[in-house]
């Protein structure tokens, strides 16, 4: 067994980096001084937000064969400015730290399922920037594994360690700790690959952290069940609390809400077990102190939950809901957003109010500025009004968190962005 086959069987960590300049850095911090993270949570499959997050009514213009709705009026869940659909009805108990971002315009024609994710993952419609929680982390001071994750994630060229999930929790129960220290030390490191993991390991007091960390969610991890989600949140906790990673992302994958066809109650289920995963790990946020403060992880943690695109309002022939990228919606949460609301919106147009004939859901533009709504796609014309798009997003985000202008990338952030996510 060669040295790079050792590493890989022995600890399974790391999943793709390039060596950091400084492999115990110091954490991102809001605007109080303390420890700011970000996690990234990922519903892939394109979601219904009039189900959720973007939930409509009936009127004297729209009915069922313009936007077919599942629900009552009366069963939309309102707080404040908020309100979330049948879907959603799990993230109720978080409802004064969420803030939804309505009418998110990802493009005027179809891109697929993975350019659109691509967009509304880094802001960039090229696929010319990395994933967000690698942007941040490479525009903010970060730890030495990274960013936490169950998936992929872009870096390009960004010297950002991408760490495996799964892997860091069985990292507790590796075996012969000890003879693999020794190992590292007495072979010559020969790749960046390598002398990431010997400054990790070389670090005693930390490694020992993260293992006492590790060890302090196993309760967690062993009523999680078959819960999707969890068992990665709990590695996240583990991570931030050690101060070993202050980004993560997690995709929520369990079922199917590609449903182009036979839409009806199947898509509304899986889309609320995947809103359900996302309560529970609001939940162990919120249940886990912030080692060395008397709040919890999710007073300090934001969270930013993204699909790649909306579904068409009506049903088509097969019963189904199509992509659509004309409007989308997206979620913050966490003790630091400035929660209770939604900004932006969007509109359905009546089959009769469309030159094809069929009905459409799309974003409205906004007032950056003032969150005023224009009241039809001309409105953008004017100079203070914008559609919100996933750039626009992923920038008014990574400004709230304070990140560092010169360094970050993914999108301008001069250009318009929406003030007042974050609570000053």
């Amino acid at each position: 067994m060669n040295r790079r086959e050792f590493l890989l069987s022995s600890s399974g960590l790391v999943l793709g980096s390039t060596f950091l300049n400084s492999a115990f850095a110091v954490p991102n911090t809001s605007p109080s001084g303390r420890p700011h993270f970000f996690v990234l949570l990922r519903m892939t499959d394109g979601w219904d937000v009039t189900l959720s997050l973007d939930p409509k009514v009936h009127g004297s213009n729209l009915d069922q064969q313009d936007v077919f709705l599942e629900y009552r009026p009366e069963e939309i869940f309102r707080f404040e400015t908020l309100a979330l659909g049948p879907s959603a009805e799990p993230l109720k108990p978080f409802a004064k730290e969420l803030l939804v971002l309505n009418g998110v315009l990802m493009n005027s024609s179809d891109n697929g399922h993975g350019a659109s994710l691509n967009f509304i993952t880094t802001g960039n419609g090229e696929g010319k920037a990395p994933t967000l929680p690698i942007e941040i982390a490479a525009s903010m001071q970060r730890g030495p594994l990274g960013i936490i994750t169950n998936t992929d994630a872009v870096t390009l060229d960004r010297p950002v360690m991408v760490t495996s999930s799964r892997s860091l929790l069985d990292f507790e129960n590796m075996v012969q700790l000890a003879a693999f220290e020794g190992f590292l030390k007495s072979s010559k490191s020969d790749s960046d690959f390598m002398r990431a993991i010997e400054a990790i390991v070389d670090n005693k007091p930390v490694m020992d952290r993260l293992i006492a960390e590790l060890k302090a969610t196993k309760s967690a991890r062993e009523a999680a069940g078959d819960q999707e989600g969890v068992m990665e949140a709990c590695a996240l906790i583990a991570a931030f609390n050690s101060q070993v990673a202050f980004q993560g992302q997690i995709d929520l994958t369990q079922g199917r809400l590609d449903t182009h066809d036979d839409h009806e109650g199947k898509h509304l289920e899986v889309q609320k077990g995947r809103w359900t995963s996302v309560a529970e790990i609001f939940k162990l946020f919120k249940n886990t102190p912030l080692r060395g403060y008397d709040e919890s992880l999710f007073d300090h943690t934001t969270f930013m939950v993204v699909s790649e695109f909306a579904r068409t309002p009506a049903l088509n022939n097969s019963k189904g809901k199509d992509h659509n990228p004309y409007t989308n919606s997206v979620l913050l949460a966490g003790g630091l957003v400035n929660g209770g609301r939604s900004v932006g919106a969007s509109q359905i147009l009546s089959r009769n109010a469309t030159r094809s004939g069929t009905p459409k859901h799309t974003a409205l533009p906004l007032d950056f500025k003032t969150g005023e709504i224009g009241s039809s796609f001309e409105i953008a014309k004017k100079d203070n009004f914008n559609f919100l798009t996933p750039d626009r997003v992923v920038a008014s985000v990574a400004k709230g968190m304070g990140v560092d202008a010169n360094r970050f990338r993914s999108a301008s952030l001069a250009a318009p962005t929406l003030s007042g996510l974050f609570k000053s």
